[in-house]
């Protein structure tokens, strides 16, 4: 095991620890790096610093985060807290009212230097109080329009969970590197959902139904511009999508090879219960480094449709 930070201008080739958090439940990706004897670069290492982690093997390395210093604590061994590109996000501040704005262009104003992934949907109207940060005004597309934001590199990703295309797949089996424990399986006749189907209109004004077991796990569901005739057939649909039989839990990998990021499709195999098998997203991915080893805690997500 090996690692490489660099932080503003310093470059360190050991540390005590890293762990590294990432999900697209979550705008922003985050990361922790614990390091001794390094006392002495407090003052000269500062919130804002550009950080870049990398673990290896046998010198093989892989970039686990880019990102920035959000905080320092002045622990033992010292703590420096990162974000990913969404640090910068939430520096910057915009203001504006439209009455109607395709999403596109609201991204072309908050992140005029960025690469935008998002789908074409209109949004009327959409305000921007003064001195708003474009962070927090990514927040209130989450809020009110159920939109899902993050950043992949210099990409910034906009809208629904798991569609997002072109991302890379990895196989994890279960006797070769990666242990099952932590994860439960569930059949679909013994699972409980109860959806509440939520229709966003082009006046920003909601529908909104309940469908399924009404004792059960409650989902909600959201769909645009769709009316109360057509959401109980797009909600029993997505009923019937996720009562399936598969995976509840976390697995964890056999140390820090495959890389894998949230949103990949994991194939899980298994050779004492292969028809188990299935490929599923990866709803969150938590890296840890340090001395107890390298590896992965992984939340699968919904089943990948083939």
């Amino acid at each position: 095991m090996n690692s490489y930070i660099t932080i503003g201008d310093y470059e360190f080739t050991h540390c005590h620890s890293f762990t590294t958090t990432k999900s697209w439940k979550q705008m922003t990706q985050t990361a922790s790096i614990k390091m001794h004897n390094i006392a002495g670069l407090l003052g000269a290492i500062k919130v804002g610093d550009a950080v870049e982690i990398q673990g290896a093997y046998d010198d093989e390395y892989i970039t686990e985060f880019k990102g920035y210093v959000s905080e320092i604590l002045p622990t033992m061994p010292v703590e420096i807290k990162c974000e990913d590109e969404m640090w910068n996000l939430k520096q910057t501040t915009k203001s504006g009212s439209w009455k109607s704005i395709t999403l596109k262009n609201l991204l072309k104003f908050l992140v005029p230097d960025a690469t935008i992934d998002c789908p074409e949907v209109t949004l009327s109207p959409f305000r921007i109080s003064e001195n708003t940060t474009v962070a927090y005004a990514l927040q209130k597309l989450k809020d009110d329009f159920l939109l899902t934001s993050y950043y992949r590199e210099k990409t910034l990703f906009i809208g629904l969970p798991y569609i997002e295309k072109n991302l890379p797949e990895v196989v994890y089996h279960f006797q070769k590197n990666a242990k099952a424990t932590g994860l439960i399986y569930k059949r679909k006749e013994d699972l409980r959902i109860k959806v509440k189907a939520v229709s966003v209109l082009p006046n920003n004004q909601r529908i909104e139904k309940e469908f399924g077991d009404s004792d059960g796990n409650s989902i909600t569901l959201h769909f645009y511009n769709k009316q109360e005739s057509e959401l109980k057939a797009l909600a029993q649909e997505q009923i019937d999508r996720m009562k399936y039989d598969g995976y509840k839990g976390t697995f964890r990998s056999l140390g820090g090879r495959p890389y894998v990021d949230h949103s990949w499709t994991l194939w899980l195999e298994d050779d004492y219960f292969p028809e188990r098998e299935q490929g599923v997203f990866a709803d969150m991915v938590v890296t840890n480094y340090g001395p107890e080893g390298y590896n992965r805690t992984i939340t699968p997500g919904r089943k990948v449709l083939i």
